[in-house]
């Protein structure tokens, strides 16, 4: 019944209290979920992702996007750190509303080679403002993309049609199609925050961190001060949810860490992300935008009847309590997607490698990004293959289009930008933001 309340051409059906519904259960899970000690926004996220695999579509990637939303404002105990994040959200909200229709026109004129330069553009973006070093951020995506290698060659210029590209096991088995996106978020995601929680925090009892400025130690104007960054950074980060969604919905390509967690979500459904997504008739889109819009105006009551009744319970849930929790969670979720028990194998040997790499500096972010950039990219590299290949001319399809020459002229002049950073800043070379 939900779903029949999103279709495209019935706008006000989506303002139904049928969407009003999904999107208030949202921002309560998203809210009381991350409120609880340790866990992160795109732990929450991605544990939600694999729990609506059950649902349609439309409603499932509503409800993620109203948890994310949610899971952002978990554990504020500060009025106007509640209020920033609802601003933020609703500000990113009507931003993707407004940006990815006409964007979406402009991308369906690109042809399969522009496509691939684009995801370049992309992948150097990220090596480059993703908080760590350039070499390593490089090293996480070439680490994603080897991820995104495992199962059969389809049009693979290296393979022969039906070889196995990359696989653990000889035979493939279970890797014929690939990794499992959902069980590799949960690995990336969840399992290494699993893991400090249970090694960090002392044995019982392990109180969330509370953001600068909520401690009631802090006197009056640090406590101001530092309310008023934290309310700042929950506004960015929460507008940069709907802003992020636009190349992931668009090109298939994550811009955040929650935005790669909803893409997921679309891939997992079977929805390929592009032009089609954003003006097609699944209904997917629009139901996305009004949960986001939805929760985004529910964050603030929502985030404060939980604060002043719930929060400092949450607060104080032992660890003991969580830990086993969210392990059985992330297991169920990387088992649910396709029922294979080799997904839950990957999940647990990939959150073992994410734990290492934050241990010694590395992200994860652009390890998903490489992933989802393999997974989404490998068509259109496919594509131009083929029409390379009926003009006679491979590597020349890359290059005899105006945009390619005009996308390949941005991507010198990213790495020209990156380059003479590298010469000013001769001690650390991490982007600024």
């Amino acid at each position: 019944m939900v779903s029949v309340m999103f279709g495209v051409d019935q706008v006000t059906a989506e303002l139904a209290p049928g969407i009003f519904g999904v999107a208030l259960s949202g921002v309560v899970i998203g809210i009381l979920a991350a409120s609880l000690p340790g866990l992160t926004a795109p732990l929450v996220v991605a544990l939600a992702v694999s729990a609506t695999l059950t649902l349609p579509p439309v409603v499932g990637i509503a409800l993620v996007g109203a948890i994310a939303i949610g899971a952002q404002a978990g554990g504020q105990s500060s009025t106007s750190a509640s209020a920033a994040g609802a601003v933020g959200g609703l500000v990113g909200a009507v931003a993707l509303a407004m940006l990815a229709p006409p964007l979406a026109v402009i991308a369906g004129t690109l042809a399969p080679a522009d496509e691939v330069w684009l995801a370049l553009i992309a992948a150097l973006l990220v090596a480059a403002l993703v908080p760590g070093t350039l070499l390593k951020n490089a090293i996480g995506i070439s680490f994603g993309l080897l991820l995104a290698s495992v199962g059969i060659a389809g049009l693979d210029p290296a393979l022969p049609s039906g070889a196995g590209r990359l696989s653990p096991a000889p035979d493939m088995g279970d890797f014929t199609a690939g990794l499992d996106l959902v069980s590799v978020m949960i690995g990336l995601y969840c399992l290494p925050v699993l893991m400090d929680l249970v090694a960090d925090q002392p044995v019982g009892v392990g109180p969330r961190a509370r953001p600068p400025g909520s401690d009631p130690g802090w006197g009056g104007g640090a406590a101001r001060a530092g309310e008023r960054a934290g309310s700042e950074q929950l506004a960015v980060s929460a507008g940069s949810l709907g802003v992020g969604l636009v190349p992931s919905l668009i090109l298939g390509l994550p811009a955040t860490p929650l935005g790669a967690m909803i893409l997921t979500g679309l891939i997992a459904h079977g929805l390929a992300p592009g032009p089609s997504l954003v003006g097609g008739n699944s209904g997917v889109f629009t139901g996305l935008i009004t949960a986001l819009i939805l929760a985004s105006l529910l964050v603030l009551p929502v985030a404060l009847v939980i604060g002043r009744t719930l929060l400092g319970h949450l607060r104080l849930v032992p660890v003991t309590l969580v830990a086993p929790a969210i392990a059985a969670l992330a297991l169920a979720g990387a088992i649910a997607a396709r029922n294979r028990i080799t997904d839950a194998v990957i999940m647990i040997a990939l959150g073992a490698v994410g734990w290492l790499l934050a241990r010694t500096g590395f992200s994860v972010t652009p390890v998903a990004f490489g992933l989802i950039m393999g997974t989404t990219t490998r068509a259109h590299i496919e594509a131009a293959w083929l029409s390379g290949a009926a003009a006679g001319d491979h590597a020349g399809v890359f290059f005899d289009r105006p945009v390619s020459l005009g996308l390949i002229a941005v991507i010198v002049l990213i790495v020209a930008a990156i380059l003479v950073h590298r010469w000013r800043h001769r001690d650390g070379y991490p982007l600024p933001h």
